[in-house]
């Protein structure tokens, strides 16, 4: 709920969230970003640990 409340007054142009599990926060903020006009753009960057 925080995070909406974020979004919705910065209105950020990018979104980069680390540590992602499963992807569905990125789906959310992607969401977010589309109803505020579709100009933002959402980065998910995690690290793969059993391939190290």
């Amino acid at each position: 709920m925080a995070m909406q409340e974020l979004i919705w007054q910065i209105k950020p142009d990018l979104i980069i969230e680390t540590g992602v599990a499963h992807g569905g926060s990125l789906i959310s903020y992607a969401s977010m970003l589309e109803l505020l006009g579709g100009n933002g753009a959402v980065v998910g960057i995690d690290i793969d640990y059993t391939r190290a």
